[in-house]
């Protein structure tokens, strides 16, 4: 049974914001943030998805600390990682969780892109680091490899977040912590029924 560290100190908005949300209310006036913006509502082919984060790989981080800016620490703190531990950071991007893995602790960063990995190349980090191409939804790894993993707004991006939950669970070890920060439904009734109208507006 691997476990789920879902007491995580970070803000609480986390938890009653959607995708359909930023759609409507983020200003979308950056060409590629319009690109990510459709990936996000209509799924892409593989090719356009690589393109699009290709283009957009050198202003990502500044777009992220715009719009998404979160503090990564309390989510990789969370995994509470030991030395000599190696954990898998699922679509690493341009690495904005590198810098919060501790020392002697083995980070293996994948991601579709070649560009946003080598934006990741750039940042300071205290960890080993390496990084893999990879598909989340068909990670190349043996069963069990990891004993831990992190992903950041990830599972809302990807065309089959279900698959890619299922191999990221495949590859780390029995027991090991999964930290995911993403966008999801609120557990607040009044909240939920925002959100559905938002989506409703925006379908």
């Amino acid at each position: 049974m691997k476990s789920f560290n879902t007491n995580l100190e970070l803000p609480s908005y986390l938890v009653t914001i959607t995708v359909v949300k930023l759609y409507k209310y983020y200003d979308t006036s950056d060409k590629w943030l319009k690109s990510v913006v459709l990936f996000i509502k209509e799924p892409m082919q593989i090719n356009q998805v690589i393109e699009t984060y290709d283009q957009g790989a050198v202003d990502y981080d500044a777009i992220m600390k715009r719009y998404w800016h979160i503090e990564r620490e309390p989510l990789i703190a969370s995994l509470q990682l030991q030395p000599g531990q190696t954990v898998l950071d699922a679509a690493v991007g341009t690495g904005l969780n590198l810098s919060a893995y501790p020392e002697r602790v083995n980070v293996v960063g994948i991601d579709f892109s070649e560009k946003m990995m080598d934006e990741a190349r750039k940042k300071r980090v205290s960890a080993e680091i390496t990084f893999k191409v990879s598909n989340l939804c068909n990670l190349d790894f043996p069963d069990n490899s990891f004993d831990a993993a992190a992903s950041g707004f990830t599972l809302c991006v990807v065309e089959d977040p279900v698959l890619a939950l299922k191999e990221i669970l495949r590859v780390t070890k029995p027991g090991a912590f999964i930290a995911i920060l993403d966008y999801c439904k609120s557990q607040d009734p009044g909240i939920q029924k925002w959100q559905e109208l938002i989506a409703d507006g925006t379908s």
